[in-house]
């Protein structure tokens, strides 16, 4: 009998190797049978990881209300779906 097993080593990702993991999971997840009805849609889980992205790019300067919106994006309860 073949166990299922989560992996959540994608915790220890830098916010920049997350936004194309995310990525990743969201192509495998569009029309997937599968996973017809997911509990956040797919146009949602794109949003949420394209604020990320932009927050990861606004961040660059070095800038503390940057970083701060990194972090504020990186625990937004939609990552959770999505990782």
């Amino acid at each position: 009998m073949k166990i299922i097993q989560t992996k959540l080593d994608f915790v220890q990702f830098s916010p920049i190797e997350k936004v194309s993991f995310y990525r990743n999971i969201i192509i495998k997840f569009t029309g997937n049978p599968r996973f017809l009805k997911p509990d956040v849609s797919m146009l949602d889980a794109s949003a949420a990881v394209d604020a990320l992205e932009k927050a990861i790019m606004a961040a660059s300067d070095g800038g503390r209300t940057s970083i701060s919106e990194i972090h504020d994006q990186k625990n937004s309860p939609i990552h959770y779906f999505v990782a």
